[in-house]
């Protein structure tokens, strides 16, 4: 499939227009397993399917959640009692927003990084309601 101008297989969608969670957490529709990439490193693209706006006074991250299988029961971090954050706005910062399209970013995910994971995952959390705002995640392999 192709998605903002990448080829992406079906099989490493992380998300498709999905929406933003309502003052909670939320997972990412699918995990995708980046074992499969043979030696090549695994590249996580994260865009706004819609108008995405995180007022200047609410909270928004967005974390890399990884795991040994595809079950949440088999989570670990690749860093040690810690936690991947690949995007994070405080209340404090002013207001986050990015128009349909937009790339919100991209990630390299090195197997360094990810150690014995094979699958990950997208964890999403607000302190708004932001299920008007959709976003789309992906990985693609590059050497």
């Amino acid at each position: 499939m192709n998605t903002h101008g990448h080829l992406v297989d079906a099989n490493m969608v992380l998300c498709d227009a999905q929406a933003l969670p309502d003052s909670t957490g939320g997972d990412s529709t699918n995990m995708v397993d980046v074992g499969v990439g043979a030696g090549n490193t695994a590249w996580l693209y994260v865009y706004a399917n819609n108008d995405v706006e995180i007022a200047s006074d609410q909270a928004f991250a967005m974390e890399l959640q990884c795991f040994t299988a595809d079950t949440a029961a088999s989570a670990v971090s690749p860093i040690d009692d810690g936690h991947v954050e690949l995007l994070t706005k405080t209340s404090a910062d002013g207001e986050m927003a990015f128009a349909a399209g937009d790339l919100i970013g991209c990630w390299g995910l090195s197997p360094e990084m990810l150690g014995t994971s094979r699958w990950v995952q997208l964890l999403f959390t607000t302190d708004a309601d932001e299920s008007d705002d959709d976003v789309d995640a992906f990985v693609v392999f590059k050497p």
